[in-house]
């Protein structure tokens, strides 16, 4: 697996976690600002896998979580 990777757009407001790369991306919507994406295998003949999270909204949904807790 590739290292995971922390990209911020702040004139997007969206937050990019990359865990791989692919030419051959799909993604599914996990939530109304939460983007899962998948390399969908095409290309090696593999089950599809997650490649990455796409966070929209990121700042504001930062700031809605901020004061409670974390958990895993």
């Amino acid at each position: 697996m590739s290292e995971t990777r922390i990209n911020y757009d702040e004139d997007a407001d969206v937050l990019y976690v990359s865990f791989g790369k692919s030419d051959h991306v799909t993604g599914i919507d996990l939530a109304d600002n939460l983007l899962l994406r998948l390399d969908t295998g095409r290309a090696t003949g593999t089950p599809p896998h997650a490649i990455g999270l796409t966070f929209v909204s990121f700042s504001r949904m930062r700031a809605h979580y901020l004061d409670k807790p974390l958990s895993v």
